[in-house]
Parts: structure tokens; sequence; C-alpha cells
């Protein structure tokens, strides 16, 4: 029995080019040459202590900004514990989709600041603030009211314990300055 013989050609097999790029790969097999230099600049470490530091730095600031995107994005995989679910999420959209009265606060304070050295002003506008800190606390009473009615509404099986707070808070803050940022526009019906 030869053990070295000379077989027969194979018949060539024909490939479907979609069949193909279905597979996975879709590109070239890169040369072991640069296949290594790759592997070599993955593993490479660095030379001392100060290098592998900057390494460090470099990508935990990589790492941060990629979270602080995906936070400002809304993304739930980067958002705070205190943010995630979908109840959490109707409840920033509630309150993205109008304007509130507790986005004054901050600039009314700063105004009440700016005009209370003044004398002449100093009683008006110490009025004018107490007056939007009603208006806020009223706003709020209503919020409160209202958003509680739509949760039950929407999700009555889930725990809505917190919410009133998440809610008000949020309606505090100045609209540009919300994280994560506003989904819907003033005036969109939820």
């Amino acid at each position: 029995m030869p053990v070295f013989k000379r077989r027969t050609a194979a018949e060539p097999v024909e490939v479907d080019a979609a069949e193909l790029a279905a597979s996975g790969k879709g590109r070239p097999t890169p040369s072991r040459k640069d296949a290594e230099a790759a592997r070599q600049a993955r593993v490479k470490a660095p030379r001392g202590t100060k290098e592998a530091k900057q390494q460090a730095r470099t990508q935990q600031a990589e790492s941060r900004s990629a979270r602080r995107a995906g936070l400002m994005a809304g993304d739930e995989r980067y958002l705070p514990a205190r943010d995630q679910g979908p109840v959490r999420a109707y409840v920033r959209d509630f309150i993205d989709c109008r304007r509130r009265v507790g986005e004054l606060i901050l600039p009314g304070a700063l105004v009440v600041i700016v005009l209370g050295f003044i004398p002449a002003f100093a009683a008006y506008t110490y009025l004018a603030f107490y007056l939007v800190l009603l208006a806020v606390l009223i706003d709020a009473a209503l919020v409160r009211i209202r958003l509680k009615r739509q949760l039950k509404i929407r999700f009555p099986d889930e725990s809505t314990g917190g919410t009133t707070f998440y809610a008000v808070m949020r309606s505090l803050q100045i609209r540009r300055m919300r994280v994560p940022k506003p989904r819907v526009k003033v005036g969109q019906p939820l």
C-alpha cells in the first residue's frame, strides 16, 4: 500500500460572496508580521511607573468620557440607580414636556442677590422672590397630584416611591442643565 500517492485534484467549491460575508469575517487575513505587531502593541507594558500612571490616566479619562456621553444621551446602562427604570424615565418626560415655575428659582435668586445691594430695590426684590417661591410650592403640589394620577394609570403594578421628590428636584433645575438631557420638547404630548 503506497503511502505517498498522487491524489486527484478536488473539484473547486463555489462559495457565494453573500454567504461568506454573512459568515462573519468580511476582511482579508492580516499577515503574520502585522498580527504580531498589533498583538505586541496591545500587550506592550509601560517601561516605568510614570508611563504606567500616564496610561492609567488616559484609560480612565476615556472611560469617564464614554460614561458621561452615555449619561447625557440617557443610555440606561450609564444612568445612576436613582434615574433607572421606566417609571423614572416617564417622570423625567412628564417634567420636561412643560415649562415649570421652578426653573425661575436659580435665576431669581441671582437677581435677588444682585438687586439686594441696591437699597431702593431691596424690599421689592425680596417680595418678588417670595412670590416666586410661593408659586414654586403651588406648582410642586400640582405636579405631585397630576404625576401620582398618571403613574397610577400608566404603572399600576410598579413601585412609585420617591417619584414626587425626584420630579420636584428635576423641575427646579434649569432645563439646559438637566442630566440626563430632556428627551421631549416643550409642549410635546406624552
